[in-house]
């Protein structure tokens, strides 16, 4: 983009087009033929078989399903599935605070 379309405080000029990103109606269209074909009923069955996984000590189903829920976890941050003598499984989540101070 050329000096031509900003003014002197460098904002955008009156009229101007700007650029934007060209995929984003692609991207519309993709999202549309998601929500179109993942049905509630689908959607719980995903959630299920992450849970499973997860239950079962598969990490990378434990930190999608722990990120989907808690937001993107901080570098360092460990997770660990465990197997109780009582048939419970515990999910642990350890940050790293000592890397990601508040």
């Amino acid at each position: 983009m050329g000096p031509e379309n900003f003014d002197k405080h460098h904002r955008f000029v009156k009229g101007n087009k700007g650029g934007g990103d060209p995929l984003v109606g692609k991207l519309q269209e993709y999202r549309a033929c998601l929500y179109k074909t993942i049905t509630p009923a689908k959607f719980k069955k995903l959630i299920k078989v992450i849970l499973d996984k997860s239950m079962k000590g598969d990490m990378r189903a434990a930190k999608i399903l722990v990120e989907r829920i808690l937001g993107k976890l901080p570098d360092g941050s460990t997770i660990s599935v465990t197997n109780g003598i009582d048939g419970n499984t515990k999910i642990e989540i350890v940050v790293d605070n000592e890397n990601n101070p508040k």
